[in-house]
């Protein structure tokens, strides 16, 4: 059974913006969800997680329709930005508060307390606390009655980076006990790291979907080195480099100079390129100030995507 499945899902708000979706998340998967401002993220996880009905279509949560809150708040566990925390409370009180509520006995929460580094901090008022520490309060409360899975929505906003790497090492833990996720966030770092798969929202409709590593390292897409050198390339050096380079397109692409230097295109790792450019430029008494090969990321994914309006 699909942990999440959105069949012909669609949420209309007049004229002005229409989600329209489907996909699946598989048991133990994390799913990133990425996406201007506006492209229908926050909107697809409320439906997901019940507060918000579709237009039409459906959402199945573990095989129950996400209209049936109650049915499937046992199985999920919503993280956001906002903490809304009483802050004249104790850790301790609110967590226990929070365990009677969701029937779960407080003390299976010592481990969690140990691995968020929360277990000092439980006799100190909440608004004494950091907002590093609020967050990783609002993470167990949203996990505390073990759910199958978490929506996480901007879960490490405005947080220190220090922080955000606890957040990040806790939820991996949790991932490999076979917790499922849907992540949206603007640190696409974070959904590289964490996420096995990944969906590219604009308005409302998926534009690009896949595995990270598959999108990163896709064969069609075009790679960049940047020379920087020392007194600038005369025209007959411009030439002689062109014509080693370009001879061969398996390597090179394409090559555009510049008053102090010239980039390189190429669909092969770039680096590859690095010996023979060194080799070209030595050659001729060249002298290089800088090369810079453009690192392979989810970043530069979402950046050519942009570039070619494809999203």
């Amino acid at each position: 059974m699909n942990i999440v499945e959105v069949n012909n899902l669609v949420k209309s708000y007049g004229t002005k913006f229409t989600l329209n979706i489907d996909f699946k998340l598989n048991q133990g998967e994390y799913l990133g969800l990425v996406g201007e401002n506006g492209a229908g993220k926050t909107t697809l996880l409320r439906i997901i997680s019940g507060l918000l009905s579709p237009t039409s279509g459906q959402t199945l949560v573990l095989g129950h329709d996400s209209k049936n809150v109650k049915k499937i708040s046992n199985y999920i566990g919503v993280i956001n930005q906002y903490t809304g925390l009483p802050d004249l409370l104790k850790v301790k009180e609110f967590l226990m508060n929070e365990c009677v509520m969701r029937d779960v006995n407080y003390n299976s929460l010592s481990n969690e307390l140990k691995l968020l580094g929360l277990d000092k901090y439980l006799d100190k008022k909440i608004c004494d606390l950091s907002e590093g520490n609020k967050r990783k309060i609002v993470i167990l409360k949203s996990i505390l009655h073990k759910p199958k899975l978490i929506i996480m929505d901007e879960p490490t906003v405005g947080i220190d980076p220090m922080t955000r790497n606890e957040i990040w090492s806790y939820l991996r833990k949790m991932k490999k006990a076979g917790v499922s996720a849907i992540i949206c966030t603007h640190y696409l770092y974070e959904i590289e790291q964490i996420c096995d798969r990944v969906i590219f929202l604009n308005n409302g409709k998926v534009q690009k979907e896949g595995m990270i590593d598959e999108l990163i390292h896709d064969e069609n897409r075009v790679n960049n080195l940047s020379v920087t050198v020392k007194d600038g390339i005369s025209s007959d050096i411009e030439v002689k480099i062109r014509e080693l380079l370009i001879n061969d397109q398996s390597i090179c692409e394409d090559i555009s100079f510049s008053q102090d230097g010239f980039l390189l295109t190429t669909k092969e790792d770039s680096s590859k390129l690095l010996l023979t450019v060194v080799n070209v430029l030595y050659s001729n008494n060249i002298e290089i100030r800088a090369i810079e090969t453009g690192k392979e990321s989810l970043e530069k994914v979402m950046t050519e995507l942009y570039k070619s309006k494809a999203i």
